[in-house]
């Protein structure tokens, strides 16, 4: 078998020709001979002893069928090897050209492939980030007290001409000239209520309201006119402009906890056991997210450090699985226009995501043969484990999704990558 590059059509694809001889061929056809004779069953023969000249007259063209499949195999396996002498992998065959195969003869055909890039690692200097710094200080602690407190803290109920403060709990009943016919359910709940619930604080449920209802005191009236905010959170309500009519129906009175209460709350023997329970959680919570800070700023100066040709037809794929998670669904509204879905920004722009993602996923394999860093088998399972607890499915079902539609390497390249990223951050992390 012979392969050969006839022709170089960009940084990453390139033609390839391969010619196998007939003695090439011949044990592939001896092979499929082979294994069409243990499973044909015919009349008279004994499973395994019916004559190859029947077989063939019965099933030939599945039998060539079969016999070019295998050639086309071969023909891959050559080509790898052969690129792989060059210092270059394949990525993907984008199609086959010319293929020829008879009976008692050679074959040839003509390949196009993408391969993966070639490109030098830039220097590690470059992707330095600041240190990871878990430190709690007394300010964090002081704030984080100051939440346990809020949750320990009780209610009572407004006395005499007690007035509403921030915290306090609103109970109020409420009309307005919004027309109910035609809202969401989410915004229906902002026409009317009868006996409302709320706690006053900034951005309490109606904008506006937590501040009004202030220095109010039970069965107290007030009109309130609110214009929703162009983004607001109910979508119905964005811009609207809006007449209410609120009456402060029932007040109980924040009541902050002291000592006695917070160390309750938390089944704490004193304040001091509360405040290092307190520090040690903080500490946690620190540590996770200056990580998480140290990692999304390692991926972006990696991002920002690399820029190489990328293989088209691996691009495309990762820019469909953009897509396909887009929640503005683009696939489903271009399934019959896929010329109008590559014209569209949006197509553009998933690009855009998919190729920087590319590209850091061939510099972080890059780095794990440099590094020699490898994905151990329980490593593997576990990333297996948890793409099948996101989907609610069993781990051995979730394989042979995966295999069938050939994605298994992707997802445990993907895992190989987050475990090189979590081995430089602290290479990386010198500033």
């Amino acid at each position: 078998m012979k392969t050969e590059i006839v022709k170089e059509e960009g940084p990453c694809r390139v033609v390839v020709a391969t010619e196998l001889t007939a003695e090439d061929v011949a044990p592939i056809r001896k092979k499929v001979n082979t294994l069409f004779a243990k499973r044909v069953r015919l009349p008279g023969f004994r499973p395994g002893k019916a004559p190859m000249a029947r077989i063939e007259a019965l099933y030939g063209k599945d039998i060539q069928q079969s016999v070019n499949q295998e050639i086309l195999d071969a023909a891959v396996t050559d080509t790898k090897k052969t690129l792989e002498q060059q210092g270059r992998e394949l990525a993907r065959v984008v199609d086959v050209k010319d293929f020829k195969a008879e009976p008692g003869q050679g074959a040839s055909l003509t390949a196009v492939l993408d391969l993966d890039p070639r490109f030098d690692l830039p220097e590690e200097a470059k992707w330095q980030v600041k240190k990871v710094d878990a430190e709690v200080t007394d300010e964090m602690l002081e704030s984080r007290l100051a939440d346990v407190r809020k949750m320990a803290a009780s209610f009572r109920n407004a006395e005499g001409e007690e007035t509403a403060a921030e915290d306090d709990l609103a109970e109020i009943s409420f009309t307005s000239d919004l027309a109910k016919d035609g809202l969401s359910d989410a915004a229906a709940r902002y026409v009317s209520d009868e006996g409302y619930w709320l706690q006053l604080r900034t951005d309490a449920f109606i904008p506006g309201l937590a501040e009004a209802l202030r220095g109010k005191k039970v069965n107290d009236a007030f009109a309130l006119d609110v214009t929703y905010p162009a983004d607001f959170r109910v979508a119905d309500l964005s811009g609207k402009a809006v007449h209410y009519d609120v009456t402060l129906k029932t007040l109980r009175k924040y009541v902050p906890a002291d000592d006695a209460a917070v160390v309750a709350r938390f089944n704490a023997k004193d304040m001091d056991e509360v405040r290092q329970n307190v520090k040690d959680s903080l500490g946690v919570t620190r540590q996770y997210e200056e990580g998480q800070r140290a990692l999304s700023d390692l991926v972006n100066a990696i991002d920002a450090s690399v820029s190489f040709d990328l293989p088209q037809s691996v691009l495309d794929r990762w820019t469909y699985d953009e897509l396909y998670s887009d929640a503005s669904n683009p696939l489903e509204r271009f399934k019959d226009d896929p010329d109008g879905l590559r014209k569209d920004p949006v197509y553009a722009q998933a690009q855009e995501r998919a190729a920087k993602r590319l590209r850091r996923n061939y510099t972080l394999l890059a780095v794990a043969k440099a590094r020699d860093i490898k994905l151990t088998g329980e490593e593997a399972d576990g990333a297996i484990a948890a793409l099948a607890d996101r989907l609610r499915m069993p781990p051995k079902e979730v394989v042979r999704r995966l295999r069938d539609n050939g994605r298994l390497s992707q997802v445990l390249e993907d895992a190989l990558c987050q475990k090189v990223l979590n081995a430089l951050v602290p290479v990386c992390a010198v500033l």
